[in-house]
């Protein structure tokens, strides 16, 4: 069974800069990230994209699916993963504030390929949500 995680954060930018700099694929890795390469499509758009990754002292390699729609919505989707049987996720952003500010939300889904307890699954799914939240938001103030 999945274990699903949602955050909500305002960043004080616009859905243009956000979306840039979510869909800067690899272009911002959190620090447990080693490696990403997009195996097709390209930066801020629809991208299949490999990741590696250090995680709970192992070495993790996925690939995922990337859908977007330009300043409002970026799904993603686990293609491959030797850990995980699957993985989803959408980022929804809205404007506020007149525009100059964005509200976002987070939601992510994930299940392990192997017997894993609850906690441990709502753990890892809170740390991927947690590194997507701090890579976007350094690098969103690196670009303003």
């Amino acid at each position: 069974m999945s274990e699903q995680v949602s955050e909500t954060e305002v960043f004080e930018a616009t859905p243009e800069v956000v979306f840039g700099a979510f869909t800067a694929w690899g272009g911002h890795p959190a620090s447990e990230m080693k490696d990403a390469e997009i195996l097709d499509g390209a930066q801020h758009e629809a991208a299949t994209v490999r990741y590696q990754m250090s995680a709970f002292g192992a070495s993790i390699k996925y690939t995922v699916r990337y859908q977007t729609t330009p300043n409002t919505l970026v799904t993603f989707d686990l293609v491959e993963s030797p850990m995980l049987k699957a993985m989803h996720g959408e980022f929804t952003l809205e404007p506020i504030s007149d525009g100059m500010a964005t509200k976002c939300n987070f939601l992510v889904s994930i299940e392990p390929s192997f017997p894993v307890p609850r906690m441990l699954k709502r753990r890892a799914a809170k740390t991927i949500v947690n590194n997507m939240l701090l890579s976007l938001h350094h690098y969103v103030h690196d670009t303003d």
